[in-house]
């Protein structure tokens, strides 16, 4: 199931932090490009430099977050209190990544860019919540492949021991044997 087809308000959601995380990409690109445009000049003073990128990093995972809560998934049954540690832990990040966009008069800009760095290297190697979560669909949707397969391959068979065993059509699927 996907986030498209569960609601319609889910996969209004879903659609515009699509469109909302492809402006924040345009705007990290264009900010990265200023910047590098700037860094000859480059005297730190000039809020823009570290707005844009920051704003659009920030805007970066709060919709990937988000676009992430609108997937089905039945958090109920595996592990409650490593999800809510891994959303407090995406909640905290990206509040420190915003925090520290006010503070770009006080520190380097250099140490802003190593906050910025670090917060989205947490949130990689944080990430194994959706590695785990994304390992057991994919088991479960393999073990339904197979049983479907199953089921259908016994019903070809009843098919061509009552023509005669003749097979009419050749299957070819490759869905049960990975």
């Amino acid at each position: 199931v996907h986030a498209l087809s569960k609601s319609v308000w889910r996969a209004r959601i879903y659609k515009w932090c699509h469109i909302l995380l492809f402006f924040a990409l345009l705007g990290l690109g264009l900010g990265s490009k200023i910047v590098c445009h700037e860094f000859p000049d480059y005297e730190g003073d000039d809020m823009i430099l570290i707005w844009l990128p920051g704003l659009s990093c920030v805007i970066i995972c709060i919709s990937i977050n988000i676009i992430r809560l609108t997937h089905p998934f039945n958090y109920k049954e595996y592990n409650q209190y490593l999800v809510y540690g891994v959303w407090i832990g995406r909640c905290f990040v990206i509040s420190l990544m915003f925090g520290v966009l006010f503070l770009w008069e006080l520190l380097h800009h250099g140490i802003i860019l190593g906050i910025y760095v670090g917060c989205l290297l947490v949130q990689i190697f944080v990430d194994f919540e959706a590695n785990h979560r994304l390992l057991i669909v994919k088991a479960d949707d393999k073990r339904k492949s197979q049983t479907w397969h199953k089921s259908h391959s016994n019903n070809n068979e009843s098919i061509n021991n009552k023509k005669g065993g003749r097979q009419l059509t050749k299957e070819i699927s490759f869905i049960g044997t990975f």
